[in-house]
Order: C-alpha cells, then structure tokens, then sequence
C-alpha cells in the first residue's frame, strides 16, 4: 500500500494548474472574511483529489500494468479511501492555517475551536462523498464517475440552498430547530453520527470490493 499511496501523491504534486486554481480561490475566501467556507473548500478538494487518482490509473489501460504489480485489489480500494482521507486532512489542516494567518494580518478573530469543529464536519461530509462515487466511478468509468459527482454535487448544493432559503424566511423555526438540536445530549448524537458514518464508510467498501473483483483488465 505504501506504493500506491507514494504513487498517489506523485500524481498530486505534478498537478500544478489545478493547485494554482485552489490558491487563487483560497486568498479569495480569506480575505473575503469566509473562514467556513476556506476550510470547506479545501477539505473537499484535497479529499475528492481521491477520484481523480482513479481517472489517472484507468488511462491509456494503465490499470492491465497496475494491477500485475504484487498487491491485491483490496489494497488498491482501501488505499483510495485512505489517501481521500488523508489529503483531506492535509487540505483541512492548511485551510486553518490559512485563517489564522489572515486573522493575524487583518486583525479577525476566529476560534481555533469552532474550526477544529467545522474541519472535521467538512472531512466527514467529503468521505462520505467519496465512499458514494468511489464504486461507482470503478463500476462505469471515470467519465461517467464525473457525471454521477456532478449530480450529487448539486443535490448538496440544492439542499444547502433550500436550507438557507426556509431559515430566512422562517426564522422561528431556526430557532426552534437549533434549540431542540443543542438540547440534546451530545454523547449519544456523537455516538449515533459515528456508528452511521462507519456503517455507510464500511458498505461502501464492500460494494466497492464486488464491483472491483468482479472487473477484468
């Protein structure tokens, strides 16, 4: 696995258009004083970088190659899940950084705690974007895997605007909705939210796992 994580990041590190684009969006969210929305956009761009490894490997058949090198198809997946995870943190982590280092020029005040918080919301909500798409960019393609991000994409971005659009015009119920969620009792949401987050992350492998074992190159 280690093979394939340093293959991964070999990948990475030779796209520099794309990593330009992210810097210029980056200063653009700093300074336009939206720390959510920094740590948003880099946790999700360093955890989907994931998919595109895929795109990456299925090109010019490179997987006939890949996949004659000493480790198993079980490898392969669980590297994927890993190395979204880990670049999300990586993405996560310099969007923080980021933040308060335009806090100590500007003169902002943000709370290292409520980012800690935001950061790990975004790392979960982005692998489990991951654990949706990854079988099905493996089953159909990496174009098609393109069609089937863009679709969820929206839906998230559908369902944010719905959210915002009945809180502005609703107010009481925003309210009434964030008094019943902060008068819950934080240890059994925390437990319920991981056993839900493990339990989508775990059948996402083994749907992943049949669809690439089942694949012939």
């Amino acid at each position: 696995m280690k093979g394939l994580l340093i293959k991964d990041f070999r990948l990475m590190a030779g796209q520099k258009r794309f990593f330009g684009a992210a810097v210029v969006f980056t200063v653009l969210f700093v300074f336009s004083g939206m720390a959510e929305m920094t740590i948003g956009y880099l946790t999700f761009i360093g955890a989907l970088f994931a998919l595109g490894t895929v795109s990456y490997d299925e090109f010019d058949n490179g997987n006939a190659f890949l996949f004659s090198l000493p480790f198993d198809r079980k490898e392969y997946l669980l590297e994927k899940y890993l190395f979204g995870l880990l670049t999300g943190v990586a993405g996560s982590l310099l969007a923080i950084l980021a933040v308060l280092a335009s806090s100590l020029v500007g003169g902002a005040e943000y709370h290292l705690g409520e980012m800690l918080l935001t950061s790990l919301a975004c790392l979960a909500v982005a692998s489990l974007a991951i654990a949706f798409i990854l079988p099905l960019q493996i089953k159909y393609g990496a174009e098609k895997g393109r069609y089937f991000a863009m679709g969820l994409y929206g839906i998230l971005f559908l369902l944010i605007f719905l959210a915002v659009k009945s809180s502005q015009g609703s107010p009481e119920s925003l309210e009434a909705a964030e008094a019943w969620f902060t008068s819950l009792d934080p240890i059994p949401v925390a437990i319920a939210a991981v056993l839900i987050y493990m339990t989508v992350m775990s059948a996402s492998y083994l749907v992943g796992m049949k669809i690439l074992e089942k694949k012939q190159f």
